[in-house]
């Protein structure tokens, strides 16, 4: 069961305000009955994210790797969607704004851009820091920013996905990401069949 809401109003404009926002509910959205894990996404996986372009940090400017689908989520975001862990880790509540900048990415990436070498620890050049990759998911289904989305097949290659840790270190984020998507997303797990869910949920995002 997925919530969404846009942080185009007043109260979200700061950094503050929008961790805030993504902490309470997330919390108030576990204490739900019924529910196994929450978390926040800028983009779900059929949604179009956001599109970047890329090079490693160590690498010659002008050398980059071309464009990349990017979207920012919470610690959760894996397990809630079930999204398998292939290599590394995930993101963690130890992983917070004052803290190294961190992404994970999924394998289509590494076979693109790292097919040679391992990925974990390696850092992809971004503005203001770098950040660092610790961890590989599986691909999934999912919809790209250019070309085309569907299962993953011979002639369709999933679309490579870093995934940043979501927690804001100003209120950019709030002016860029969520104007281009236009809100966001609460994807929540549960035991019980989601309309046994849905009130609960949508208190917590009220």
């Amino acid at each position: 069961m997925t919530a969404t809401l846009s942080l185009q109003d007043a109260r979200y404009q700061s950094a503050a305000s929008v961790n805030r926002l993504f902490e309470q509910t997330i919390a108030k959205m576990r204490e739900a009955p019924g529910v196994e894990n929450a978390a926040v996404c800028l983009t779900l996986p059929y949604e179009r994210a956001l599109n970047i372009g890329g090079r490693w940090a160590d690498a010659k400017a002008g050398d980059g790797f071309g464009l990349m689908n990017m979207t920012y989520v919470t610690p959760g975001y894996f397990e809630t969607l079930r999204i398998p862990i292939v290599r590394g880790r995930v993101f963690s509540d130890a992983d917070t704004a004052s803290g190294m900048p961190v992404m994970v990415v999924n394998q289509t990436f590494v076979k693109r851009f790292s097919p040679d070498q391992d990925p974990i620890g390696r850092q992809v050049a971004q503005n203001p820091l770098p950040r660092t990759i610790i961890g590989v998911v599986g691909d999934i289904q999912q919809k790209a920013g250019f070309g085309t989305y569907g299962p993953v097949g011979i002639d369709a290659a999933p679309p490579t996905f870093p995934r940043r840790r979501r927690r804001m270190r100003s209120s950019k984020w709030c002016t860029r990401g969520s104007r281009r998507a236009g809100s966001c997303a609460w994807p929540t797990r549960s035991r019980p069949p989601p309309p046994r869910c849905s009130a609960p949920s949508s208190r917590s995002i009220r």
